[in-house]
């Protein structure tokens, strides 16, 4: 444990050392100088606090006695642990986390100590360390019970972090979950069988989390799911039967169960085929297979019939077309058990969309040959496959395949129609009944005379179309059809009006004016008037960045004309113009209004002023017409030259090389591309000149010779009497003050900072000009701004050189040596 008060120790010596060295002479005048000092009371230390620092350090602190003791002692209570201190803080650190320690602070003052009563702390919390055990109860196959003990900690441990991971031994899946908890006991639910848990549990304290300890287990088997993919083959009155695995095994497969009706068989878990024979014709067997785990069998499959007879298959299957639809055709051998019907199913892929036609029929049997079944129905351009099996033996099948031919397809469906001037848009969708595949479209338009044009596209431009060289002002009517072996219906017709419109080459903007924008326009059919125009213009004003937003209606008829007025000079316009309200059609332009000179500049004001020099302020002007390019000052009487261009950046300026106590006239104008505006006048007159310095010249050089000679005078006179010099002879009354070269006695408390003023070289000095006060002193014919004696003691001027107070003493006593 360490207490950092003794570098301050090391310090305080090193200080004291370099303190030592002044001159006994100077010591004992400095002695003479302070008329009395008074101690105050020892005892012990004050307001002693314990504060926690880290989880392994506390910081002891006081406040001193009245009287400074020569060091402290800190002491721990309870462990005899004691440190010295010199500053009034100590800090002691190697210590145990959330402990309570007691300390007592003593002053020490030679043979005597002042203990302070003893004041407890407590360390700070660190993070604990892993629990100590970790064991697994009531496993179940999806469940299981967890216990631990607490970490070996002081620290009270706020709760625990319980995160776990399981993987499946028996398919490739795993996951993970985690939970809070104030306890060392926990559940973990929602487990699969036959998984491997890792658990690892954290605890923390106010610190934060600890490192985890690690322990894991398996979850129980389970009865597993049913075997998947069952199959059941024929032969010689035996049946072979394949399966494969469940999807849920739930643990281990021991082994497999085959039941064929009544009879059972089993295998062992790695085997997935059994050959059950000696059965018999015309009998029906339900073949079902379970697996079993250690929990038991599980689920067994849905039954799968097998029937034994002679010749049930149906022979030479064919598919044909019966009109539009397939026909399913089959050859029969009479058996030795006839089937009481027969079982039709059919799939069909629609080789122009993603239909499918997918069912099944049965059919009663019938001692005729060969037999024959119609699907309902066909879907055009499909492909079929056609199965035909015996009712209640549906593992042997004959089946055959056809494709159903292409019709013409429906109509499509027409979308909006949009215009754009002379064309227009045409879009829609492929019909819904394709019935083939289309390999091209035919769009139809007819006007109000009757005229009829149509054009066809290949699919590859499906769905959309653009008719071009359109007439203004004229009605159609527009449909769609599609083609596959033919052409289809033809859509539901629509109708369109194609309007009159603006030109782009027919709208003008004109800016020439400062204030006024001017738009003229023109009809593509000048004949082929319009009810109203629709306007919208945004203005962006180039000085200030203001914009704005306008739309208006304009009544057909009049002149293609219009002015915005009320705009500010230098103003980006944009406009356009449309006879449809919905926008289309749109034409638009673009200028810039003219600018115009900026009016004057405002709060034209002086900031400040000398003899020689005027500084100005402005700002900018209420209305500056155009992009501000730069300012012109000028002022009179001026006979250097005709002012000054300032930078657009400026807002003040300083004027130079003036006369004293001349009346000036500053004009301000500022200026853009349409030139300068009015100015802006102020009429400052400059200070007055300095008409003391002469005399404060003569003044100082008088004085500096009668210095001059005292100095001479008290050198001899000291040289003479300095074998004479006692101690007394140096004392004065510190409460009266001291002589100083001849001078008006100053008072003790200039060098303290005493608000006394004083005499010196016959000028009154007030002791604020050593305090960094802003005021400027005349001193020995010298102008001294306080800032020169920023990080001295209060510095002085003597004799025209900078002297601080404890520099002084000396200076008498080596002139008085010198004399």
């Amino acid at each position: 444990m360490l207490c950092w008060s003794r570098v301050l120790l090391l310090l305080y010596v090193l200080l004291l050392a370099a303190a030592t060295e002044d001159s006994e002479e100077q010591q004992k005048e400095e002695e003479d100088e302070i008329d009395y000092m008074t101690f105050g009371e020892e005892g012990q230390p004050l307001n002693v606090t314990v504060e926690a620092v880290s989880s392994t350090a506390l910081n002891v602190s006081w406040d001193p006695p009245d009287e400074e003791p020569q060091y402290y002692e800190v002491t721990d209570v309870r462990d005899s642990f004691n440190e010295l201190a010199y500053t009034t803080y100590c800090l002691i650190d190697e210590l145990q986390p959330c402990k309570t320690y007691f300390y007592t602070v003593a002053s020490h003052y030679g043979n005597k100590q002042y203990a302070s009563p003893p004041t407890s702390g407590t360390t700070l919390a660190s993070v604990p360390p892993p629990p100590l055990n970790c064991d697994f109860d009531r496993i179940t196959t999806n469940s299981m019970y967890l216990t631990w003990s607490a970490p070996d900690t002081a620290c009270h441990i706020r709760n625990y972090n319980i995160s776990w991971s399981w993987s499946s031994l028996w398919e490739d899946d795993h996951d993970s979950d985690e939970t809070l908890g104030i306890g060392t006991q926990t559940y973990l639910r929602g487990l699969p069988p036959y998984a491997n848990v890792t658990v690892n549990i954290a605890a923390a304290t106010d610190a934060g989390f600890g490192p985890p300890i690690t322990c894991w287990s398996v979850t129980q088997q389970d009865k597993p799911g049913p075997p998947v993919n069952v199959t059941a083959t024929t032969a010689d009155l035996a049946v072979s039967v394949t399966w494969e695995k469940p999807e849920k095994t739930n643990g281990i497969i021991t082994n497999y169960v085959i039941s064929v009706s009544e009879q059972d068989t089993t295998v062992d878990g790695e085997t997935t085929n059994v050959t059950i024979p000696d059965l018999q014709k015309c009998k029906l067997y339900n073949i079902t297979v379970m697996a079993a785990t250690v929990a038991g069998c599980g689920e067994a499959t849905d039954p799968l019939p097998v029937f034994f007879n002679d010749s049930v298959l149906p022979s030479d299957v064919k598919c044909n077309l019966s009109g539009s639809n397939v026909m399913v055709t089959w050859q029969q051998l009479l058996p030795q058990c006839p089937p009481s019907s027969y079982n039709i199913s059919w799939s069909g892929t629609s080789l122009w969309s993603d239909d499918t036609d997918t069912n099944s029929s049965s059919m009663d049997w019938m001692n005729e040959d060969p037999l024959r079944y119609e699907l309902p129905h066909s879907l055009p351009y499909t492909k079929y496959s056609v199965c035909v099996s015996v009712d209640g033996y549906t593992s042997d099948t004959g089946c055959c395949q056809r494709v159903t031919p292409q019709a013409t397809p429906g109509p499509p469906e027409l979308l909006n129609l949009h215009n754009d001037k002379t064309s227009l848009i045409v879009k829609w969708t492929e019909p819904e009944e394709k019935n083939g595949i289309i390999d091209e479209y035919r769009i139809t338009w007819t006007d109000s005379k009757g005229t009829s044009n149509s054009t066809t596209i290949p699919k590859e431009s499906c769905c959309s179309h653009t008719i071009n060289n359109l007439t203004p002002c004229e009605n159609y009517t527009v449909s769609v059809s599609a083609h596959t072996v033919d052409w289809g219906e033809e859509s539901p017709t629509k109708k369109t009006f194609i309007p009159n419109f603006v030109t782009d080459s027919g709208l003008k903007c004109d800016g020439s004016n400062s204030r006024e924008a001017h738009i003229s326009w023109s009809l593509a059919v000048h004949d082929c008037l319009v009810d109203e125009y629709f306007l919208n213009w945004t203005t962006t004003v180039q000085w200030n960045g203001h914009h704005n937003s306008n739309s208006a209606t304009i009544k057909g008829g009049g002149a293609p004309r219009l002015v915005l007025r009320g705009l500010e000079p230098d103003t980006e316009f944009d406009v356009c113009l449309t006879v449809d309200e919905a926008g289309s059609n749109m034409a638009c332009c673009t200028s810039t209004t003219r600018p115009d000179k900026p009016s004057q500049p405002k709060n034209l004001k002086m900031e400040n002023k000398t003899q020689t020099t005027v500084t100005l302020s402005w700002s900018l002007p209420d209305q500056l017409n155009g992009i501000l390019e730069g300012w012109q000052l000028t002022w009179s009487p001026n006979t250097e030259d005709e002012g000054i261009v300032l930078a657009i950046s400026k807002r003040a300026y300083t004027v130079t090389n003036l006369k004293p106590s001349t009346n000036y006239t500053f004009d301000l104008m500022a200026g853009n591309g349409a030139g300068y505006g009015d100015a802006a006048e102020i009429i400052v007159t400059t200070k007055p000149p300095d008409n003391n310095n002469t005399a404060i010249i003569i003044g100082a050089s008088v004085g500096g010779v009668l210095l001059v000679v005292i100095l001479v005078a008290s050198s001899v006179y000291v040289y003479r009497n300095k074998s004479r010099k006692t101690s007394s002879s140096s004392k004065t009354d510190t409460s009266v003050g001291h002589n100083f070269n001849g001078q008006e006695r100053r008072s003790f408390e200039m060098f303290e900072g005493h608000p006394r003023d004083y005499n010196y070289n016959g000028r009154k000095q007030a002791p604020e000009m050593y305090e960094g006060h802003p005021r400027v002193q005349i001193h020995n014919g010298r102008k001294q701004a306080p800032e020169m004696y920023e990080g001295h003691p209060r510095v002085q001027i003597h004799n025209g050189r900078k002297q601080a107070p404890e520099m002084y003493g000396r200076y008498i006593e080596q002139r008085r040596g010198q004399m």
